[in-house]
């Protein structure tokens, strides 16, 4: 969990073998913190789902092997949710620097150089305060934004 949010690997979300519901239970899990107190029933009164609904879930969850459950002598459950490999479709890039932030915005805008730099470092803030890494990808979905609202802005004397 970083920062009141809780990352959720496709590798999950895009499992053809889970159900929403095994993947929003796993999800959940994942949301708490390490040393959570879980059961069917806790789960149950925290959300809209029934108990049976839950045990559902987790046994799906045991079955494709994200979850270990150990049942005690005395009724208590332990639940440990494997980690998953994080796998990224996309091949790694490098963080873009601020200059070629600034300039590849220059470039494929209708923003002058100083309004250029605004916007780099603007992104480079989102960036960090979303916790996620400049890429080509992050510039390319940033200056389509720019160009998107340069194009709903009346052209003078029109």
């Amino acid at each position: 969990m970083i920062k009141g949010f809780a990352q959720i690997p496709n590798s999950i979300l895009w499992n053809p073998d889970l159900s929403f519901q095994a993947k929003g239970v796993w999800a959940y899990i994942k949301s708490k913190p390490p040393k959570y107190d879980f059961s069917a029933a806790r789960m149950a009164l925290e959300t809209k789902e029934s108990r049976k609904s839950i045990l559902k879930a987790l046994s799906e969850l045991e079955k494709a092997k994200f979850l270990l459950r150990k049942k005690f002598p005395s009724g208590r459950v332990l639940h440990k949710v494997y980690p998953v490999a994080y796998t990224c479709p996309i091949a790694y890039e490098p963080p873009i620097s601020f200059e070629n932030c600034r300039e590849l915005i220059f470039k494929s805008t209708k923003l002058n150089a100083e309004e250029s730099s605004r916007s780099a470092q603007e992104l480079i803030e989102q960036s960090i305060e979303a916790q996620v890494k400049r890429s080509d990808f992050a510039l390319d979905s940033w200056i389509k934004h720019i160009q998107a609202a340069e194009a709903t802005v009346p052209i003078r004397g029109s």
